[in-house]
């Protein structure tokens, strides 16, 4: 399980250290640094095998369903723009931490409890 960096470290050791013991949050810290690589390597064939099913299911719908035919490459292309959409909005939805200041927000609201 690979962790996002949007919470600080500080607040996903403190949670984890309710549950687990030192040793076990560490690992769990050196596994996820150990194997963060494997997410820039999965993520492309990830959403190469996504659009390549939606487009290859939208093709085989034009095959029978339609009179003008549709290369695949063209459903592809149009897959393509559509999921940019979806990966627009996790890039502005992952980069949102950098425009706050999330250490003094989150350190006031642990101040105020």
């Amino acid at each position: 399980m690979l962790i996002k960096s949007t919470f600080p470290k500080y607040l996903i050791y403190n949670s984890l250290s309710e549950q687990l013991t030192q040793k076990q949050v560490r690992d769990f810290f050196e596994i996820q640094n150990k194997w963060q690589w494997l997410g820039y390597i999965l993520l492309p064939i990830l959403l190469l095998i996504k659009t390549g099913l939606i487009a290859y299911i939208l093709y085989i719908g034009t095959f029978f369903f339609s009179a003008i035919p549709v290369t695949f490459k063209k459903l592809w292309s149009i897959v393509i723009s559509a999921e940019f959409v979806f990966l627009l909005a996790i890039s502005i939805s992952g980069n949102h931490s950098e425009l706050i200041e999330t250490e003094n927000f989150y350190s006031e609201y642990w101040n105020e409890k």
